[in-house]
């Protein structure tokens, strides 16, 4: 019980790291979007699906970083709770899901996962002891 504990906790962290990346990157891709040119709503909409995919991308990452282990489950968690996340922001402001809503859930379910198993692959840095 201790290890699913541990899983779910380092996913909700990556989640919470994950949504925070990707109000950033939010913001940025609109604001540059808007000022160098009036870009439609399918441009907007393709920009947030990307910053949706690179936050749960980061998201998982981390989470995975900080769970050492099943990155990709860990990914995958990481995901779909920050589409949870979303979801219930979107539904109180008259947002009803949909097909896109859908998309959005299995882009950032991979991503995430995605996310998960690279950072889970990567070497730790030791520590040197000093004497």
């Amino acid at each position: 019980m201790n290890e699913v504990k541990r899983r779910f906790f380092s996913a909700a962290a990556g989640a919470l790291a994950g949504s925070v990346i990707l109000m950033l990157f939010m913001a940025l891709v609109s604001a540059l979007l808007l000022k160098a040119m009036a870009a439609g709503d399918a441009a907007l909409a393709a920009a947030g699906m990307l910053c949706a995919a690179a936050g749960a991308f980061a998201g998982g990452f981390l989470a995975s970083r900080l769970s050492r282990s099943a990155g990709l489950v860990t990914g995958a968690v990481c995901g779909t709770l920050m589409f949870l996340l979303i979801l219930t922001i979107n539904i109180p402001l008259g947002n009803i899901p949909g097909a896109v809503s859908l998309l959005r859930a299995l882009i950032m379910i991979l991503s995430g996962s995605f996310g998960g198993v690279c950072g889970v692959g990567g070497k730790r840095r030791r520590r040197k002891r000093r004497k």
